[in-house]
């Protein structure tokens, strides 16, 4: 629906869709809004946190007020960790977060005035701001449906500037990625997969994660009763992750 196709749209075969520009009105004028979507590959968290922090700052010096921006983490498991050093970094900046899930037990306003929202994916349905910060990239799995679901959720929550970033090969893949999309623009195109092949693909591979998660449930349950709070539970799942 509202879509013009080029090709045949059967299995196998390579297919070129267009949306019409009266299908997608466009409010931004490109000429003076700058780069809409930018990416970027860190080589650590401190260089991606700095990345994204002078990003938000240039764009507040540019006219965005704290409130239009979201910061979303795509890696769920690292999102605490991001979160803490980012809120520094923009604190050392002068600017306020407002990280809505530092308390488990509360719910605060999505968004306050004069302060940067930070959020997880699923925090975040529902939700938009003039600019997203995407960042944790290689915490998604590139072959998982899950994972890409999250990337559309999170990539639409903006209405005008994108930015993308994470570290390491994932991230370089994904952003490989990106830049052969954007680059294709108005265009989109692929090759028509076989769905029964998907599924069947999809399904080995939630098996495989729903073992991954019982046994990292396990570890979970197992430093809680050792006494271990859900910030140091954490912080030593982020450490164990780096170290693979």
């Amino acid at each position: 629906m509202g879509y013009e196709v080029e090709g045949t749209y059967a299995v196998g075969r390579k297919v070129k869709i267009l949306r019409p520009s009266e299908n997608s009105p466009v409010l931004l004028d490109h000429t003076q809004a700058g780069d809409i979507i930018e990416m970027h590959v860190a080589n650590d968290l401190a260089g991606e946190v700095g990345w994204v922090a002078d990003g938000i700052q240039a764009f507040i010096e540019g006219g965005l007020q704290p409130e239009d921006i979201i910061i979303i983490a795509l890696d769920d498991r690292n999102a605490r960790s991001y979160f803490r050093e980012i809120s520094a970094a923009l604190a050392a900046r002068g600017l306020a977060t407002n990280n809505i899930i530092a308390d488990p037990y509360n719910e605060p306003p999505f968004s306050l005035p004069g302060r940067v929202t930070l959020s997880t994916v699923y925090r975040s349905k529902g939700n938009e701001a003039a600019e997203v910060f995407a960042i944790g990239i290689d915490g998604i799995a590139p072959k998982f449906r899950s994972g890409r679901n999250k990337l559309f959720t999170a990539f639409t929550r903006t209405k005008a500037w994108l930015r993308i970033s994470g570290v390491g090969d994932v991230a370089k893949e994904f952003c490989a990625e990106i830049e052969t999309a954007v680059s294709k623009l108005p265009y989109l195109e692929f090759r028509v997969p076989d769905l029964e092949q998907v599924e069947l693909i999809q399904r080995d591979l939630s098996q495989r994660a729903a073992r991954a998660k019982s046994i990292r449930d396990e570890y979970v349950r197992k430093l809680k009763s050792e006494g271990f709070d859900e910030d140091e539970i954490a912080d030593i799942l982020s450490e164990d992750y780096a170290g693979e």
